[in-house]
């Protein structure tokens, strides 16, 4: 079942991933062949420091170095400690600061338990204070994404010598999307990652191990394969990939501004369509949300979703358009992703705002693509 394979094959699958990047020059028909011919997963474990006491060192001093800061860096607490774009700065200059001195020195409800397991049981657990979705998702996860990306063309540069434009480009829009996120993290606490998704296995392990290995393929492969990609193309990628950035930034913006004035403000030079749009809390308690259906949210329905997807395709794109396979997988993983997502969110606002959510879907008609989806 897909169970089975959440727990047994995602695992192994970002092992073999990664073996590919490192060992088989980013090529999945080598992997394969290796596989099956060459001695199977074993060699692919074999290749792996599991007995580095530094290794698990490093992880749990980070871990600790996380949870101080989620406690002891002021921020504004609505529901959550909004001190996330204060703790990865402190996190990337702790990086920053941590290489340059190595470098002087010369160092360089009730279910079944595998569903229960799965899907999480509760949806905001916590732990001597510590939010748990939160330290996983955003202190860990991407964190560990961005220090990732910067090890990665750190790497690169001390093999090659230099860092080639295509992993600056991919290092640069990677670190720029996740420092937007963090500024914005008081946004995602509105997001189904945190309303709905409930701490197991595919939310915990996915930010613990999945996106610190999957989402950083692109610029694990770049540290074997430096392909130059020319500064035509560099220009254009950079460029797009920035103004996709921005889009994002301004749509989110949009959003939260509509919610913050009520309303009651212009979106492009005109008053914002809303939609009062009432719901009722679990308490039996009545409130009023705010459905904004002007700007970019006049487009579609999950309009950020263009834009996200088309900075990933940017970051992905210096890698060229060859043979391989591997730097794209994030792209198309998170097109699926995004695409199944907007069926679950459909699915949440209209449990709970009913008829105000069919009201404003005829307003606003398509789910992500104009005139396509």
């Amino acid at each position: 079942s897909y169970r089975c394979c959440s727990f047994c094959w995602v695992p192994q699958s970002v092992m073999y991933l990664w073996y590919a990047s490192v060992h088989c020059q980013g090529s999945l028909t080598e992997l394969a062949d290796r596989l099956t011919n060459r001695g199977g997963p074993a060699l692919v474990w074999a290749a792996v420091s599991v007995a580095n006491p530094a290794v698990y060192a490093a992880i749990l001093a980070f871990c600790a170095f996380q949870v101080l800061l989620m406690l002891l860096v002021p921020g504004h607490v609505p529901e959550y400690k909004d001190n996330g774009f204060a703790c990865y700065l402190i996190t990337m200059a702790t990086f920053l600061a941590g290489t340059v001195y190595l470098k002087q020195r010369g160092l360089t409800p009730t279910r079944q338990l595998p569903v229960r397991l799965l899907l999480g049981h509760r949806a905001l657990p916590r732990i001597c204070g510590i939010d748990i979705k939160v330290f996983t998702n955003c202190r860990f996860g991407l964190t560990v994404w961005a220090l990732a990306v910067a090890v990665f063309a750190l790497k690169s540069y001390e093999l090659h010598g230099r860092v080639v434009d295509g992993m600056a480009v991919t290092a640069a829009l990677q670190l720029l999307y996740l420092t937007k996120f963090f500024w914005w993290e008081a946004g995602y606490y509105r997001t189904i990652d945190i309303i709905t998704d409930r701490a197991g296995f595919y939310i915990c392990w996915g930010c613990l191990c999945f996106v610190p290995s999957f989402y950083t393929l692109v610029s694990l492969f770049m540290v074997r394969q430096p392909e130059p990609v020319g500064p035509a193309w560099t220009a254009a990628l950079l460029g797009f990939g920035l103004a996709s950035l921005a889009v994002n930034y301004w749509s989110d913006w949009q959003k939260q501004a509509a919610r913050a004035a009520d309303g009651q403000l212009n979106i492009w030079g005109r008053p914002a369509r809303v939609i009062r749009a009432k719901y009722s809390l679990e308490n039996g308690q009545e409130r009023q949300s705010v459905l904004l259906a002007s700007g970019f949210w006049a487009v579609s329905r999950h309009f950020h979703y263009i834009p996200e997807l088309s900075l990933t395709l940017c970051w992905s794109a210096v890698c060229g358009t060859g043979c391989h396979i591997i730097p794209y997988m994030y792209f198309a993983f998170l097109s699926v992703l995004l695409f199944h997502r907007s069926f679950r969110d459909d699915k949440k606002c209209r449990d709970k705002y009913g008829k105000y959510w069919s009201e404003y879907c005829k307003l606003v008609p398509y789910k992500i693509v104009p005139f396509l989806f």
